[in-house]
């Protein structure tokens, strides 16, 4: 089961922005009127220079439509 998490995340890492993984984790994508749908939900990880600090978490933004390049001549949307 590991191997097969690793490998899906390996090839998210192709199609999405260089880093997003790396605090973002895709909750599901799909396909709807010609366009691809991936959303994603924001990890709750400190900064590495502010590990050990306390911090005060003030909640997230509310879910935002960014518009990325085609894939596979569809419109692809990152729903954050």
């Amino acid at each position: 089961m590991l191997k097969k998490e690793l490998e899906e995340k390996d090839y998210l890492r192709l199609l999405l922005p260089q880093g997003l993984l790396e605090f973002f984790k895709v909750t599901s994508a799909s396909l709807k009127d010609y366009a691809y749908q991936i959303y994603l939900e924001e990890l709750n990880i400190h900064p590495e220079h502010l590990q050990g600090s306390r911090l005060t978490s003030k909640g997230f933004y509310d879910e935002v439509s960014i518009e990325d390049f085609p894939l596979r001549s569809k419109a692809c949307f990152l729903n954050i």
